[in-house]
């Protein structure tokens, strides 16, 4: 087993439905390791050092984490969907009760780094939520943006809600609205274990 990339434990214990999923110290689950341990250089500051996580863990992933690496740091998503699963979490550890595709709190190029996993495909608007992210991204900053999608599927496709909220099967077309929005779109296939995770590192324009 692996260290955590983000604590250094070796334990790990079911996530839901997924066995040995989440770190047991940490919670970290197998698509914030990889992040880490593979997209790190991504994660060192450089410009305003401001964060914005969308939909985050917990305290701790990545608040904490990019805190003790210098980062200003904040959090947002919906507290009405966030509440029911997570009682409290606005409280401990997010700042922003917002939709990704009206993000009025934050000023054009406020932050150098965003970072998305497995949110944009249950927004309705995504197209307008990637606006929206691309407008908060400063110049040479990174948006780190893990979207499932296939390149074999021309065209992206509109569903009924799954148990997750998932609403798009994303297809191809996926990269161009990307390149329309930042300066620079390059994908990663990172994996742990049975885990494979589709990253898109977007650099602001």
């Amino acid at each position: 087993m692996p260290e955590c990339s983000l604590c250094g434990s070796v334990e790990r214990v079911d996530y839901h439905d997924r066995q040995q999923a989440a770190c047991a110290a940490c919670g970290a689950l197998e698509r914030q390791r990889v992040l880490v341990r593979h997209l790190g250089d991504a994660l060192v500051p450089g410009g305003s050092g401001r964060c914005l996580e969308i939909a985050p863990l917990n305290p701790f992933v990545f608040g904490g984490w990019l805190r003790a690496r210098g980062w200003s740091y904040e959090a947002v998503d919906k507290r009405r969907l966030r509440e029911s699963s997570d009682p409290g979490g606005f409280d401990l550890f997010i700042n922003h009760d917002a939709d990704l595709t009206d993000l009025r709190f934050a000023r054009a190029a406020q932050f150098e780094l965003l970072i998305l996993q497995h949110v944009l495909e249950e927004v309705g608007d995504y197209r307008a939520a990637l606006d929206e992210l691309a407008r908060v991204l400063e110049p040479g900053g990174r948006a780190i943006l893990e979207i499932p999608f296939s390149d074999a599927v021309p065209a992206t496709k509109h569903k009924r809600a799954d148990r997750y909220g998932n609403r798009w099967t994303f297809g191809a077309d996926l990269c161009a609205d990307l390149r329309s929005r930042f300066a620079a779109v390059e994908l990663q296939r990172l994996a742990e274990g049975p885990y494979t995770g589709q990253f898109f590192v977007c650099t602001g324009r």
